[in-house]
This record gives structure tokens, sequence and C-alpha cells, in this order.
């Protein structure tokens, strides 16, 4: 008898401070709602107006727009915006809203075009690569059809050959915006978003700590992105083969970015990094590298890696991307610094190309020339 009351006591307390965890638990960790959907840029939406908290890489309150993305707003501009189409790391939520690069950026433009409104539009998904990009970026011209231009952020080229054959790309339908969605949620997908909104210990522990714990709906919290550890065979002839296969199925995707988006492609390469016994800042080198750059080019796409400029920034200023007062130095999402810095190599490439794409309204930006060497010299002055 006396067992089975120390028992009971023991399942009280666990009870009680379960739910005391759980009241509290929102101050550290707090997901919002997430609606999937058969169309549109990407498999879903946060429940819009809603917000996001985090407070195990650095600590944020991040707003989810009236569209289901992560933005402060989204009141746009009329015409000439861009998109992101990106992972957690254009989400940013690991930094306060003011300080995400799409943020930083967005008032950069902002402030040069002498424009107020949302500039730079976000429609990130934690986890999402770039062939998820791909499968949405038709839907994204549709949802967005006054959009300029868009970057496709990817963490690395070193992209399985698989994932790049047969792409299925998403279509759009006016029924998909956030606005209509969250008015027409079924009862399952109103018990999976009540359980995250008043269970956030549960969620947290099903997400980060007991992933064997299966209640995590899928593409329904922000992922850290990954960079595939890809085995390339030893065998030379394999491995060139390999890397012909690659390029081939590479241009293929790129053929089809071209068809699906009418206006200016960008791909924004957030790499990861590792610090050696020696303290020197290393950007891991994938033999796709030189090809991703090569295919890039031969399509009229933009590309910016910014593993030279992570290197840089260290070597002079002792400055990491990556890392957070509560976290290991150089591991997991963009702190301040690299959100900071994806900024400035952004805007810089924007002036960098402004000249050569004056016909597109968002390209404006005021130089005083019609050269694009002059305008580089004259940005690099500044």
């Amino acid at each position: 008898m006396e067992k089975w009351k120390e028992i009971k006591n023991w399942f009280i307390a666990l009870v009680i401070s379960s739910l005391i965890a759980n009241f509290l638990m929102p101050v550290y960790f707090y997901d919002p709602g997430w609606i999937k959907r058969d169309t549109g840029a990407t498999q879903g939406i946060y429940e819009p107006g809603s917000m996001i908290i985090r407070g195990d890489e650095g600590y944020t309150v991040t707003q989810v727009d009236y569209n289901g993305y992560i933005n402060q707003s989204s009141d746009l501009v009329d015409s000439g915006y861009i998109l992101v189409m990106g992972n957690s790391q254009s989400n940013g939520n690991n930094v306060m809203p003011n300080k995400k690069w799409i943020a930083l950026l967005n008032d950069k433009i902002q402030e040069e075009k002498e424009e107020t409104g949302v500039q730079i539009y976000n429609i990130s998904v934690g986890g999402y690569e770039f062939y998820n990009q791909v499968e949405g970026i038709k839907a994204a011209a549709k949802e967005f059809p006054h959009s300029d231009a868009v970057i496709l952020q990817i963490t690395t080229t070193n992209i399985p050959i698989e994932n790049l054959l047969n792409i299925q790309q998403r279509e759009f339908s006016e029924e998909t915006r956030g606005g209509e969605l969250i008015g027409n949620l079924t009862y399952q997908q109103k018990l999976r978003n009540g359980i995250k909104d008043y269970f956030p210990l549960l969620i947290y522990l099903a997400e980060l700590k007991f992933p064997q714990i299966d209640i995590s709906f899928e593409n329904a919290f922000l992922q850290g992105s990954v960079n595939y550890g890809k085995v390339v065979s030893d065998n030379v002839e394999d491995r060139t083969k390999e890397l012909e296969v690659y390029e081939d199925a590479l241009r293929e995707v790129f053929s089809l970015l071209k068809e699906s988006y009418p206006g200016e492609i960008i791909i924004l390469n957030i790499p990861a990094i590792s610090i050696d016994e020696e303290a020197n800042l290393v950007i891991p080198e994938s033999e796709y590298d030189n090809i991703f750059e090569t295919v890039c080019e031969q399509n009229d796409i933009e590309y910016l890696n910014m593993g030279a400029i992570y290197q840089e920034n260290y070597e002079k200023y002792k400055r990491l991307p990556y890392g957070f007062a509560n976290t290991k130095p150089g591991n997991g999402h963009l702190n301040e610094d690299g959100h900071k810095m994806v900024a400035e190599a952004l805007n810089a490439l924007f002036k960098s190309v402004a000249i050569s794409l004056n016909a597109n309204p968002f390209w404006s930006y005021n130089v005083p020339s019609k050269s694009k060497i002059t305008a580089l010299i004259f940005f690099a002055i500044l």
C-alpha cells in the first residue's frame, strides 16, 4: 500500500512539474501551428499572425506575417520586390527580427530607393534544400507575380543527384494563400495546431530532445540547415562519371528554373564552417563547387558563395558567422555577425549588377555611370 502511495505521489509531482514547465516553456521555445497545403510556393505555412520564440541559439521573438511566412510585414511594394526562397538560415529564428539579413538588406534598399514598403520578401521554410525550392519556384512566380527577382539560398553544392532528377513543380491556387487557408482548416489540422499551441513542452521534447517520440508533423518545424556529407567514389573513372552526371542533371534543373521564373535569379550559398586545431577557419570544399558556379554563369544566374567572405572577416576581425553566447562558436545558425555579412555582400552584389539590369525596376540604384566596371569601382570606394 505504501508503495502505491509513493508511486501516486511521484506521478502527481511529475504532472505538476510538467504543467509548470509547459506553462513556462513559451518564454524559451514556442512554435505556432503549421498548415500544410497541396499548392503554393511551399508545402505549408505557419499560422498567419503568430509568433515563433527561440532561446536555444541566441534569443528571438519572430513574427509570422498575414501570408504565413516569416516576415515583419507583408506590406509589399507594388512591384520590383525580390523573393527569398531558402531554409532556416534565411528565416533567422535565432536573432532578433531587425538583425536578420533579410531585414538589414530591406532597410538598405529602402534607404537607397527612398521608398517605404517591403522590398525583400521571405518565403523560406526550415529544412528546405535546393530541390525543394526548385519544386516551388513556378508557384512562387504566380503567388507573387510582381516580384522581379528571387534569391535561392542553399547551404551546399553537394546535392544528391537523385534529388535533381525528375523534379515535379508545384502549382498555385488562390485558395492556398494564408488568409484563405486559416479560415478553412480541417479538424485534423486544428487538432495538430492546438497541440502545438497548448503543449509547447511536448513539441520541444519531440523535436529537439527525444526524436524517438514520433509526434512531429512533416515540415512543421524549423530545422537547421544541413550540409550533405556526400561520399564520392575513390575510383577516378567512377568519380569522373559521377561529376558528369551531376553536371548534366544540374543543367536540366537550371533550364527548368529559367523557364519557371521570368525575373532575375540569384543563388546564395551560406556554407558551414569549421575551426581546426590551430584556430584557423576552414570552409569545406567540394568537387561540385566549380561545376555549380560554371553552370550558373552559363545560365546567366548570379552566384554568391559566402565562404570567402567568412574567411576574410575571420582573418581580419576574428568574426565568426555562426555561434552564440549559449552555443559552440562556429556551429549552428547564423548569428548577428553572420546576418550582417550576408546583407552587406548581397547589397554589394545588387549594386555591382545594377547597370546591366537597369531595365528592371528593382535594380534601379542611383549610380553615376552606365558602365558596370565604373559602378564596381564607385561602390568599392564607398
